[in-house]
Formats: structure tokens, C-alpha cells, sequence
């Protein structure tokens, strides 16, 4: 009976989601017996567009991408199911360039996943991320491809990616974290704990608001949920092949401010001290923001 096991999934994913704020492996047991009941309706009445348009959610929400790739290729080319069939074919889309970037990613070619960043296939990722929420995907090897939607970065976009180490659905390990945005840039890689940056992390910026005369901003140290916390080697490399290295201290994303001066254009905050590169001068860092707190983007 279609309709009996059409309710039997729609049972099982309510279970799945009452239970994901508790026990994602619990929710991920609930998605399974419910893909096992839209799986049964699908070999009664093949061209069942809910059964269709609820299993690509749940294999979506299992990150199982081989089940994905399955169903997609099993309504390739028909017509029945409608807008369920619209819909899988978006997410062949939405496939193709998550397997690139994994690759990508896999082999240290960041360069290339930025390029990809900018195509028009992650466009719609990302559009389908926003919708869907946080989509993650199972690559393998305990390492998996998340999109999260941000809200706290500007210059990044509203969509970052990540990819790395997982452990019940969060990111736990080591990982790249990765946004583009109208030509900025952006890069940390570094340590992960209950699904925040925690430890060890070094970034690197290419930004169109960075000074003209610096091409990348690089930024090593640690951080605590997602907030520099302790000494910061703050690294500007110019794009005359030099570059200006600054320490810098933070207490929870706030800086460590060293002293402050008045001039022409009020108070600026010196936050570090040190010979330039080249030269005999003392150089300086300052900030007029002191209060803002500093960390990795989308967790600041």
C-alpha cells in the first residue's frame, strides 16, 4: 500500500528530526528506516514524485552521496515525477562540483577550488545549501564536504565550505574552511572541535580591502571557538616579494592593546612593535577598532 508506507516515512522523519538535537546518530537511524519506506513506495509507483523529492533530502541528510548519485541516474532522461524530476536534476548539478572540489581539496589545489567557487554550478550550491541549511556530504575516510550558511562575514560571502574530518556529523579533526566572495579570498586550516575552529589555525586572505601594496594577509596562532586567543603572528606579504611580520596578542578575539595615541585623526591603538623588513626604523602595528573582536570568519 503507496499510502501506508508514504505515512511510515513521514513517521520516521519526524522521529529523525525531534531527534537531531539530541543524538545524530539517532536521527541518522530514524532517516535510514524512512528512506527504507520511500524506497518501498518507489518499487509500487516509480514515478512517485514525494517518495522522489524526500528521499533526495534524506540521502542529503545521511551525506550519501553514492545513494544520491543512484537515484539521480535512475530518472535520468523520464518525465514522470514532474518538479521531482526538476529537482534531482539540479542536484546532478550540485554533485558534479561537490566532487570537484573534494578532489581538489584532496589534493592541496586551493587555487582550484576558488576558480570553482566562482562558476555558476556553485552558484546553485549554494542557493540549495541556503535552502536546505547545512548540507554535508560523506567523501569517505571519515573526511567529509560541508556548506554552511554565515551570517557574521561580508567580505566572504553568505555560504562557507568546509572540508575535513567529521565525527557524527560535526566537524571534528583538522579541515579547510574555506569562502569567496567578488574576488576575496579566504582560507584557514587548522583544528576542529564540537563542530567550531578549535586550536592550531593559519589563514590566508586575498582580499580586494587589504592595502594595494599587499597581496596576502597571513594570519597563525590559536583560537578558542572560533576566537584568537593568545600570541598571533599577524604576516602581510607584499606584492613586491617582501613581507612585514607583526606580533600580536589577544585575549578571546579582543586585542591586546600596548598603548594608545592621540593624533590628527583621534585615537589609534598600538597592538604590536618590531623592525620592519629592510629597515632601521621601529614599524608598528596599530588598530581603531578595538572592541571588535578577531577571529575565523563566520565565527567571530
Amino acid at each position: 500500500n503507496v499510502d501506508a508506507y508514504l505515512g511510515l516515512g513521514q513517521v520516521y522523519e519526524g522521529q529523525a528530526e525531534a531527534a537531531v538535537a539530541g543524538s545524530r546518530e539517532e536521527a541518522a537511524g530514524y532517516y535510514e528506516k524512512a528512506a527504507e519506506a520511500y524506497e518501498k513506495v518507489l518499487e509500487l509507483d516509480p514515478d512517485n514524485a514525494t517518495s522522489m523529492e524526500r528521499l533526495a533530502v534524506i540521502y542529503k541528510e545521511l551525506g550519501d552521496l553514492e545513494k544520491l548519485r543512484d537515484l539521480i541516474g535512475a530518472y535520468e532522461g523520464q518525465s514522470g515525477g514532474g518538479d521531482a524530476i526538476e529537482q534531482l536534476e539540479v542536484w546532478r548539478t550540485c554533485i558534479h562540483i561537490i566532487s570537484q572540489i573534494s578532489e581538489a581539496c584532496e589534493a592541496g589545489d586551493i587555487d582550484q577550488v576558488f576558480l570553482l567557487m566562482q562558476s555558476d554550478e556553485y552558484r546553485r550550491l549554494q542557493d540549495m545549501a541556503m535552502e536546505l541549511g547545512s548540507p554535508v556530504f560523506d567523501m569517505g575516510g571519515g573526511r567529509g564536504l560541508g556548506l554552511y550558511p554565515v551570517v557574521t562575514t561580508g567580505d566572504y560571502g553568505n555560504c562557507m565550505i568546509y572540508y575535513g574530518d567529521y565525527k557524527n556529523g560535526m566537524r571534528e579533526g583538522s579541515g579547510y574552511w574555506m569562502g569567496y566572495y567578488g574576488g576575496n579570498n579566504y582560507r584557514a586550516y587548522g583544528q576542529w572541535a564540537g563542530d567550531v575552529p578549535e586550536g592550531d589555525q593559519e589563514v590566508r586572505e586575498w582580499s580586494g580591502s587589504l592595502n594595494e601594496m599587499v597581496r596576502t594577509r597571513v594570519l597563525t596562532g590559536t583560537v578558542s571557538r572560533g576566537l584568537w586567543n593568545g600570541s598571533v603572528q599577524w604576516k602581510f606579504e607584499r606584492k613586491d616579494g617582501g613581507s612585514d611580520t607583526f606580533p600580536v596578542s589577544f585575549d578571546m578575539g579582543k586585542w591586546v592593546i600596548l598603548r594608545e595615541e592621540e593624533g590628527e585623526d583621534g585615537i589609534t591603538y598600538v597592538v604590536s612593535e618590531k623592525k620592519l623588513e629592510g629597515g632601521e626604523e621601529d614599524g608598528f602595528m596599530i588598530t581603531h577598532t578595538p572592541d571588535e573582536l578577531e577571529g575565523i570568519e563566520g565565527y567571530r
